[in-house]
């Protein structure tokens, strides 16, 4: 293990003892409970519609909300977005839609965003390739990967970690331009 490597798993390790939680389940869903009432309508719905039952609910209150205003305003229609009124049909209809199985964002979209911060933070901050070779997956001598040292130290195979990246890079590239810049 040279210098480089070495300096960047004290990082990453130091890293994780002060925020491990930003791993696990429980936080995530936490987090997401949080800022789920921020969301626009539409994520909202997307959200619903692939059985997220949280979703549903903080829907629920801001239709009731919506409806409470039209009302004091002494409008009989609430103007609603359409992707909505499509969702309550849905409901009215077929009932709450099903969770579709598989990962679900609220339990894994802030864990994932952390271990791509991490990738980016060994690849620009410590010089380490982002990709490794793939003879060097097998070689001991050959450089480490900014996606192998972080996977190592996160528990999570390179592969997991390359699609963890994959996913989360091009939000990572918006949110370091900021907001509204192309």
């Amino acid at each position: 293990m040279d210098e480089t490597e070495r300096r960047a798993r004290t990082f990453v390790q130091r890293f994780l003892t002060f925020n491990a939680k930003m791993l696990s389940r429980q936080s995530n869903e936490r987090f997401y409970e949080a800022h789920m009432e921020t969301e626009d309508i539409e994520a909202l719905v997307a959200l619903a519609y692939e059985g997220d039952k949280k979703a549903l609910a903080v829907l629920r209150v801001h239709l009731r909300a919506l409806r409470q205003q039209a009302l004091n305003e002494g409008r009989p229609i609430v103007e609603l977005p359409a992707a909505l009124y499509g969702l309550m049909f849905k409901v009215f209809v077929d009932g709450e839609p099903r969770a579709v199985p598989g990962p679900k964002p609220t339990r894994t979209g802030q864990r994932d965003t952390t271990i791509a911060l991490m990738v980016r933070w060994v690849h620009e901050g410590f010089g380490l390739p982002l990709y490794g070779s793939v003879a060097g997956r097998s070689d001991p001598q050959a450089s480490i990967s900014a996606l192998q040292l972080v996977g190592e130290e996160v528990g999570l195979d390179p592969r997991t970690v390359e699609r963890i990246w994959r996913e989360r890079q091009e939000m990572l590239n918006r949110s370091a331009r900021g907001p509204g810049k192309l």
